[in-house]
């Protein structure tokens, strides 16, 4: 795909994540074609995908959606639960012929069958036999849900191999999502430094501040290079090492972007803390960057081994 084919797909895809709801997001990427981009060229239907949800800050069913296409399954998969110390923990757990599940919905995924991740592989279930409520934690405008029950175990329609590689493109999805999600920060800092005096002329002339946003810019680069290298590598340990670039990247344009903002991030009326809120939300969602980060370090005691360096290019950072 050239440039100006993906330039093309990605002001499709933005004009679907601005007009869509979170209901509509899996049938209007259909009626896109976007499945069909994906069996074409998988990197370049995630990543402008997931990039432009993250800098709308969109309510939708990114990584349900990613996950499903990975799997060639239809449905809803459901997501592992915010758990710290095992990465991720399983949705579904066996229970002697039974399945306990515990794990979280995106918003939009109100199917009729639910595709639960165990270690045995990736169990059906029809979805009116859970439980399912507010996860009352994180970005209430996120739509999060927690699912739940104790039920009859279903068929396996996906082996674990086969869910490993799919989790690993969900991890690649986002990382892109918290990269555009860092980027939107940066530049509404950007536009803000510009037109905020101080002292008789914009803050964005002090050096302090373009350090600050200086940071962010290459950390977002980086993320978005880890991402690259890791679909080139298809590797699980690059997909983790994408995913802790972009956590990174998103933390840092939270802290410098608020900061050059000053007191007014802080007021509902600016809207800037929405964007902290969604990013927060999203972090942990396939595994907490903290746990991940670890796993990579006890990956390179144990095996002397790490991901490949980011490859860096011109064409690494979009906007």
């Amino acid at each position: 795909m050239d440039s100006n084919e993906l330039d093309l797909v990605r002001t499709s895809v933005q004009h679907l994540v601005a007009h869509c709801t979170p209901a509509t997001f899996a049938t209007d990427l259909v009626n896109m074609g976007w499945a069909d981009l994906y069996d074409a060229e998988a990197a370049a239907a995630v990543t402008v995908l997931a990039d432009e949800v993250g800098h709308a800050a969109a309510a939708a069913p990114l990584l349900g959606v990613v996950l499903a296409q990975a799997l060639g399954l239809t449905g809803t998969v459901v997501l592992p639960p915010l758990a710290r110390g095992t990465t991720p923990a399983w949705p579904g757990v066996a229970a002697g012929s039974d399945l306990a599940v515990n794990g979280l919905l995106e918003p939009g995924s109100d199917g009729d069958t639910l595709f639960v991740p165990t270690a045995a592989g990736v169990v059906q279930l029809p979805a009116g036999s859970l439980f399912v409520h507010a996860t009352g934690v994180g970005d209430p405008t996120l739509g999060l849900r927690k699912v739940s029950g104790l039920v009859p175990s279903g068929p396996v329609v996906a082996s674990a191999q086969q869910w490993a590689a799919a989790l690993a493109i969900g991890r690649r999805a986002l990382a892109s999502a918290l990269a555009g999600l860092a980027a939107r920060m940066l530049h509404d800092a950007t536009e803000y430094v510009k037109v905020r005096q101080q002292f008789g002329r914009p803050i964005g002339s002090f050096q302090t501040v373009k350090h600050r946003l200086a940071d962010v810019h290459v950390a977002i680069t980086a993320a978005r290079a880890g991402t690259a290298t890791a679909w080139g590598d298809d590797d699980e340990w690059s997909s983790i090492a994408a995913l802790c670039l972009a956590t990174k990247a998103s933390r840092l344009a939270a802290t410098h972007c608020h900061q050059v903002h000053g007191g007014i991030a802080f007021t509902a009326e600016h809207g800037f803390h929405t964007l902290i809120r969604r990013g927060q939300s999203w972090l942990g969602l396939l595994g907490h960057p903290d746990d991940l980060t670890r796993l990579l370090g006890e990956h390179l005691v144990a095996h002397s081994v790490v991901p490949r360096t980011p490859q860096l290019t011109l064409a690494t950072h979009h906007g």
